[in-house]
């Protein structure tokens, strides 16, 4: 009897565990009944994967965050000075209404917890064991917001843009509910799915997403036509209504393209390319993209732009031809590349989904445009070359637009909730700092051993809620140095980097340095050796707490240099 009931434990733990893959399933019947209206009816799976008794379920009612001036996403909007929303007609705003929600054909209690009406607690009259799955049938109605508040809900010209427009389950994990209200950050959070949509529309409109997609002519409504749409595994669900599309597809050797990301200078035949060129990168880096199609729209580009980028007008435009183009599907492509696979609480654990979608970007831009700096072809002229900018490389704005708010003390802490952030730093600062954090972090280590930590995480855990902790497991199988300093340092304070060559000594045949380091804390430096301009030596010195002695021959260096490469946030 012991021996059966250790062994179900241990089955348990397996099986169970927080980070156990989730088994869901959902499946939408709807119908847009008229211009803001879609009606829905809704079945959803969901399996206990942990190891508690479930008394009640929560759900994701993120379309009813638009109803009224006082939900979080209304405060959000007031935070940032956004008041349109609040300017607004009622009939602008958006809404859900809850018919039924019933379990085993019969209707549930459900209630909205306080502060968050665009969650939805289900209290079960059967509670759910683990191991066990429940089924909820849900009957409601959704008013579509107008698309001016944040790019999705219905626009102007009449079409649709489509997001957050039916519930999903919350993921239980860590022994709770991972639930939050919507604040416009595009961070829901729900477990990867299997998912039917049999969406009603006018006949006017065609209905792009990255889903597998058939069409029927009879629908619930005469002049309707049923678009069938299905995927598996899926934690993204964008739909797009339009009467007249611009989305293309290119068909790359590893994903098929859909996007409305136009650029008058590429050729049909550089697209193709460029496509080909970042998804065969991130397959390399990452690993194969577990679905068919990949959507990356305007939108997606729009609210999370390349900075800097569009500044100059067409006719002075100093990058190669191509490269906007380029440089716009790779960070678009990169960043729904990771937000659709790597399933971690983006609101309390973001750090780590930035610091891998810039370190990608990074590494694309350094390997395939190495040499081209923030000015581009504006450096053949004279007086531009003057300027220090002319020789700062493209990529290094990522540093200096992380230390401009480092520099003003606004910068914040990484491991902050997102939805604390300031706008600059959720916009820009932050998501740079956990990248070149992460590039100072393989300089450190090793990059190939960073590398090789990226694609281990990856090809392991994909589709799979995890978390940073989980990646810090799998850095520290591929490295034997100490890097308590970048999760104790770099990621949770807002301590700044700064050392300088204190003083230099000849003793003998050596060459005595002493380094210090102005700010006390752990993190290593690098240090680089010159003979007659020519590198001879690089070396990382760790644990300069106040400071610290390193040797030289004296006759094999002329020069030293702290943090040569500027791989390193350093404040001065």
């Amino acid at each position: 009897m012991i021996k059966i009931s250790y062994t179900y434990s241990i089955l348990l733990v397996l099986l169970y565990s927080s980070n156990a893959f989730t088994q869901s399933s959902i499946t939408v019947n709807a119908r847009l009944a008229d211009e803001k209206t879609i009606t829905v009816t809704q079945t959803i799976s969901y399996t206990n994967t942990s190891q508690e008794i479930w008394n009640e379920v929560y759900l994701t009612d993120w379309a009813n965050s638009f109803s009224n001036k006082q939900t979080p996403l209304a405060k959000r909007f007031d935070e940032n000075y956004l008041k349109k929303f609040h300017l607004a007609k009622d009939k602008d705003r958006g809404t859900t209404s809850i018919n039924t929600v019933s379990q085993n054909g019969r209707s549930q209690v459900f209630t909205r917890p306080e502060g968050h009406p665009d969650i939805l607690k289900v209290i079960l009259e059967t509670a759910i064991a683990p191991g066990e799955e429940y089924t909820l049938s849900l009957q409601y109605q959704v008013v579509l917001p107008d698309a001016k508040f944040t790019r999705y809900g219905y626009t102007k010209e009449g079409d649709y843009n489509l997001k957050y427009w039916y519930l999903t389950p919350v993921v239980y994990q860590n022994n709770e509910w991972q639930f939050y209200s919507n604040k416009n950050l595009d961070d829901r959070y729900f477990p990867p799915s299997d998912i039917k949509i049999n969406f009603s529309v006018p006949d006017r409109f065609i209905v792009t997403t990255d889903l597998e997609t058939s069409i029927e002519s009879t629908s619930y409504k005469a002049g309707d036509k049923l678009y069938i749409i299905s995927g598996k595994q899926r934690t993204r669900t964008p739909l797009f209504l339009r009467q007249e599309s611009s989305y293309y597809k290119v068909d790359s050797d590893y994903v098929q393209l859909v996007s409305n990301i136009q650029d008058k200078q590429s050729t049909p035949q550089f697209k193709a390319l460029a496509i080909d060129r970042i998804t065969r990168f991130l397959n390399e880096k990452l690993g194969q993209y577990p679905h068919e199609k990949l959507l990356v729209s305007e939108i997606d580009y729009e609210q999370n732009p390349v900075y800097g980028l569009n500044d100059l007008p067409d006719f002075l435009r100093p990058f190669p031809r191509g490269f906007q183009y380029d440089v716009k599907m790779a960070k678009t492509i990169i960043n729904t590349y990771v937000n659709t696979t790597v399933i971690i609480n983006p609101r309390n654990d973001r750090w780590i989904l930035d610091g891998i979608k810039v370190y990608l970007l990074k590494l694309y831009l350094d390997t395939y445009y190495p040499n081209l700096t923030i000015v581009g072809s504006l450096d053949k002229y004279w007086l531009v070359r003057q300027f220090y900018a002319s020789k700062i490389n493209f990529t290094d704005q990522f540093n200096i637009q992380y230390m401009n708010m480092a520099r003003l003390n606004l910068d914040q802490e990484l491991t902050k909730p997102y939805d604390s952030l300031i706008k600059f730093n959720k916009n820009i600062a932050s998501a740079y700092k956990s990248g070149i954090g992460l590039n100072y972090l393989g300089e450190f280590i090793g990059q190939d051993k960073l590398q090789k930590t990226l694609k281990d995480f990856y090809e392991n855990k994909a589709l799979q809620p995890t978390s940073s902790r989980d990646f810090i497991t799998y850095l520290k199988k591929n490295t034997d140095k100490d890097i308590n300093w970048f999760l104790e340092e770099y990621l949770t304070t807002r301590q700044k980097i700064d050392f300088t060559i204190k003083k230099s000594k000849i003793r003998g045949d050596s060459l005595q340095v002493i380094l210090k380091n102005k700010r006390k804390n752990r993190v290593p430096i690098s240090v680089f050796a010159f003979k007659n301009d020519s590198l001879v030596s690089k070396r990382w010195v760790e644990n300069v707490v106040d400071t610290a002695s390193i040797y030289y021959d004296k006759d094999s260096v002329d020069r030293l240099v702290l943090n040569y490469d500027k791989v390193i946030p350093e404040y001065n």
